[in-house]
This record gives structure tokens, C-alpha cells and sequence, in this order.
């Protein structure tokens, strides 16, 4: 899948990439997978963890979903949520998208460059939140970050902290 080189990365990208080269606890639990169709199509499988990160000064919770590159086809790549609020959230159901406080990023990479896509509408649903566990599902529609039309991205995790 050749993917379109993106030249200029935004800070949020950067920080999922640096925080995906973070070794998690229980790597035989905590695990993804998700499915894009559409502008991009891909599989992608790997591990999950989450915490909290710092952006623009301001601590975001995040759940990170770092894809391997033997389970994933040849793609490497992170799909990351930040949630506005730097505590666990709750079980239950939130929007995706900057505007409803439930951002979702995604960077991809391959042999032939890199690609970003920001989640722009659907669900991040938490069927269970404990200090050292989150699982739960996501389907949303993300767009490229440079246009190129919708990609549909769907999936469940287990995660554990970082």
C-alpha cells in the first residue's frame, strides 16, 4: 500500500511516534486490531497501552495502539486517542473528534513515506476502565491530512499503562 509522504508532522503525530518507542507491561494481554477502507485500506495489529502525555503545556489522557510491522502487512503505525482530561475516563461511550473533546490520530508508514489521518466522526466506546486495564471498541470516519478523501477505521483493544 503506498502511502503519500507527509512533509510537514504536527507536534500530536510526533508525540504518538515517541511514545509508541516506549516499551508496555504484558504485551501477551494488552493488543489491538483495526481495519481502514476506503482513501486508505489496511489492517492493522499490535499492542496497546495507555497514560497521559503532555500537549501544548496541558496534560491529555491518551490511548495508544501501536501496530507491529509482521502482524500489519509491511505497515508500521500508531493510532492514538486523546481525551481533554487528564484522568482515566469512564466506561461508556464518547464522540470522536476535535470539536467533541475526543481526538483521534493516525500515522502510518511504509516503505513508500508516511500518512496522517484525523479522526472526524463516530465512537470510542469503554467497556471497561480500571487503573490497570482499558478494553473497548472504535469505528470513525478520519480523513487525510492533506485531503484525499474518508477513510472508515474500526476496531477493539486491551490495553494496559504504560
Amino acid at each position: 500500500m503506498p502511502l503519500t509522504l507527509c512533509p510537514r508532522p504536527v507536534a500530536l503525530l510526533l508525540a504518538l511516534l515517541t511514545l509508541a518507542a516506549c516499551d508496555s507491561a504484558g504485551e501477551d494481554e494488552a493488543a489491538f486490531t483495526a481495519t481502514l477502507s476506503g482513501a486508505v485500506d489496511a489492517r492493522l495489529e499490535g499492542e496497546a497501552s495507555f497514560g497521559t502525555d503532555a500537549e501544548a503545556g496541558a496534560l491529555r489522557f491518551l490511548i495508544l495502539l501501536q501496530a507491529d510491522e509482521d502482524r500489519s502487512g509491511g505497515v508500521e503505525g500508531s493510532v492514538g486517542f486523546y481525551v481533554d482530561d487528564e484522568t482515566r475516563p469512564a466506561e461508556g461511550t464518547y464522540a470522536v473528534g476535535e470539536a467533541d473533546g475526543t481526538a483521534a490520530l493516525i500515522v502510518l508508514v511504509d516503505a513508500q513515506g508516511s500518512l496522517s489521518l484525523t479522526g472526524v466522526g463516530g465512537t470510542l466506546t469503554l467497556a471497561e476502565s480500571t487503573p490497570d486495564r482499558l478494553s473497548g471498541s472504535f469505528s470513525f470516519e478520519a480523513e487525510t491530512t492533506f485531503g484525499g478523501g474518508e477513510t472508515t477505521v474500526s476496531g477493539s483493544f486491551v490495553a494496559e499503562p504504560e
